[in-house]
């Protein structure tokens, strides 16, 4: 059962356990469905090298010569059409910001369509993700009176930009928001972290990600997710597609500020207007650093080495629909 905010503040215990839950359910659920463990970290993900390029490329390409074709094929021609295409980024948003997610997820899973599981993947990982920002803040002391902003631990020994001093307001909001992860990331999605049993997009997804693990190539892994129309979000993937598009990205002078854009692109995805600080990425961002309801170009990229009023902050900005496309955010 969801606790109540009152509740938290009582019982930190309680929450606590609830997170650890959590956390330990959505690892699982990413371990099994989603591609590289880095998936699933909050931390900004480096892509690991264990062989050259070009011995990558001719042991991935035989593993995946092996796949069956007539799925491929049938998979390429959905996520060739527009309109599938604008369904899953409409679906996205909704999902990211519903307040009551799983019946949307339980129609995806029992449809078992092509892009139907990854959607369901993406929303797990998703969640995951906020849920470790939430046990952060919890193992910080943010339920026992402890009103500062803990910082999220930095991914290359960088300080995270000072923050000022938090108000009552906004640790009632972080409180809030915590809560709201816990309650939309319970329990109830182990009913959909595994494939339904008759879906065979699904299971050729396993696969595949399953050949990225044992025989890593990210080039032939990144056509096989495009195949299925699945969101681009493993961060070996992403430096993949930016690799093949690198004049659009010539503004950014560093791998860090390539993550940043990420970021500011991923968060962008999931805002509404009409609800700023609703979605899943608006939660985490709040629960974490105490930045609650901020619209994308209000984010602070210090960290990114995107400060704002810098000319590659306002390129990012720009540059958000381009890269929304590019990874079907």
């Amino acid at each position: 059962m969801p606790i109540r905010l009152g509740e938290a503040l009582r019982s930190p215990g309680k929450l606590l356990f609830s997170l650890g839950l959590l956390a330990l359910l959505a690892l699982i659920g990413a371990y099994l469905i989603a591609s590289p463990s880095e998936e699933v970290s909050l931390e900004p993900l480096r892509p690991v090298s264990t062989s050259t390029g070009a011995e990558r490329g001719s042991k991935s390409a035989s593993a995946f010569d092996r796949l069956p074709t007539n799925i491929e094929s049938s998979q390429t021609a959905d996520a060739a059409s527009g309109a599938p295409k604008e369904a899953s980024t409409d679906q996205k948003l909704n999902l990211a910001n519903s307040t009551s997610p799983y019946g949307q997820l339980m129609v995806l899973h029992a449809r078992a369509g092509p892009g139907d599981y990854a959607l369901v993947s993406w929303y797990v990982n998703e969640c995951a993700k906020a849920g470790q920002a939430a046990n952060y803040a919890v193992s910080d002391g943010l339920l026992s009176g402890n009103i500062s902003v803990p910082p999220i631990p930095p991914s290359r020994g960088k300080l995270i930009t000072p923050q000022p001093a938090v108000t009552s307001e906004v640790h009632a909001q972080r409180v809030a928001a915590l809560q709201e992860i816990n309650r939309r990331c319970g329990r109830d999605l182990v009913a959909v972290m595994d494939p339904h049993p008759g879906d065979k997009h699904a299971k050729l997804l396993s696969r595949w990600n399953e050949i990225e693990r044992t025989e890593p190539s990210p080039a032939q892994l990144l056509d096989a997710h495009a195949a299925q129309g699945a969101p681009v979000t493993d961060y070996v993937l992403q430096l993949e597609t930016i690799k093949r598009h690198a004049g659009e990205f010539s503004a950014f002078t560093s791998e860090n500020q390539l993550e940043g854009l990420l970021e500011l692109a991923a968060y962008s995805a999931q805002w509404n207007p009409a609800a700023p600080g609703a979605s899943l990425r608006a939660l985490r961002e709040c629960v974490s650093l105490g930045r609650c309801g901020q619209k994308p170009e209000e984010l602070d990229l210090t960290f990114y080495d995107l400060p704002p009023g810098s000319p590659q902050h306002a390129k990012a900005i720009e540059m958000i629909p381009r890269v929304r496309e590019l990874m079907r955010l």
